[in-house]
């Protein structure tokens, strides 16, 4: 699988693909009591930064990790936040919904 970091300090160290897993796996258990909680949703990576008090890079890496998962899916991308785009994210997928209910690890 292949997949684009965004931080701008990206370092060479396999901690920081570990850490980004993590930082995934928590933003889909987030997404998803948020669908259980109010069904359809849309939330963009701004609100996620300041709910999940993250980061802008953190939140990104940890979308775009999903994102190449297939296990969210993204309405839009609209503008930059700090030369970041600013994802729109308006549901999980069946896969991320099986993932988070059953698995809940990347590995």
């Amino acid at each position: 699988m292949r997949f684009i970091v965004i931080a701008k300090n990206w370092g060479d160290n396999i901690t920081d693909i570990i850490d980004i897993g993590k930082d995934a796996e928590v933003l889909l258990e987030f997404l998803y009591a948020k669908k259980l909680k109010k069904g359809n949703f849309v939330i963009d990576s701004q609100e996620l930064s300041r709910i999940l008090k993250w980061d802008i890079d953190k939140v990104n890496n940890a979308v775009h990790y999903n994102l190449g998962k297939g296990i969210i899916e993204c309405k839009e991308v609209k503008g930059e936040i700090k030369g970041h785009l600013n994802y729109y994210i308006s549901d999980i997928t069946p896969e991320g919904i099986k993932w988070t209910k059953y698995t809940r690890k990347f590995g």
